[in-house]
């Protein structure tokens, strides 16, 4: 009752549906039938619950069927409050949206490593600067290390090593990747952990990308 701001005596009066904000309710429903019809003996929800001064909240809302004494069957709930993760979650998307169309004016692209699935997303754009139409957005990392230079084995345990120091500072490096005219273009790279673990290891890295082989092919007909 605390939770929605109401009294235990008005708490009694209502029903669960008089709190689901209203484009919840239909799903709800469905949810709750499915229990009363033994189709689920047991569902797990995020919604939107409404408290008594109106304003919303996420919660994490567990459900169980069980049987009183007299064989009737009643529900029993579990409510968690969500908000600040939906909350934190909603800044993170809206930050990323902002920093994807900053990326996309500036020309760079974006890759995102999702270090414990072993998967990296790559940009549209991260396609285009090495000559291939963009395909797949998620690929495995081990995919992507093919388009390595064979001598750019040190950029591999230069991610390692940064990702296993626990580092929260910006990994730079210098890497060639294959072209899709074979040629190699040297792309400076600039990447950040973003998202640990509750084990303190890092999950989430993501980064820019950007090619600078004419710089280099410039700098080196400086060297001669």
């Amino acid at each position: 009752a605390d939770l929605f701001g109401y009294d235990i005596d008005e708490m009694l009066d209502m029903n669960l549906y008089d709190i689901v904000h209203r484009d919840e309710i239909e799903q709800m429903k469905e949810e709750i039938d499915a229990l009363f019809n033994n189709d689920k003996q047991f569902i797990r929800l995020e919604k939107r619950l409404i408290k008594k001064d109106k304003s919303i909240i996420w919660v994490d809302l567990s459900i169980s069927k069980v049987m009183n004494a007299e064989e009737n069957d009643l529900l029993i709930g579990v409510i968690v409050d969500d908000t600040e993760r939906h909350i934190a979650q909603d800044k993170l998307e809206k930050s990323e949206r902002r920093l994807k169309l900053a990326l996309e004016s500036a020309n760079e692209g974006l890759w995102d490593w999702n270090i414990i699935d072993k998967e990296i997303y790559l940009s549209p754009r991260f396609y285009t600067m090495l000559g291939y139409e963009p395909e797949r957005n998620i690929l495995k990392v081990e995919h992507l290390a093919t388009m390595l230079h064979p001598e750019e084995e040190r950029i591999q345990r230069k991610f390692a090593n940064h990702v296993k120091s626990k580092s929260t500072g910006i990994l730079e490096v210098e890497l060639r990747l294959r072209a899709r005219s074979t040629l190699w273009h040297w792309v400076l790279s600039k990447g950040k952990i973003v998202e640990w673990g509750e084990d303190g290891k890092a999950r989430r890295m993501i980064g820019t990308a950007v090619d600078i082989t004419d710089l280099k092919l410039t700098e080196e007909a400086l060297r001669y």
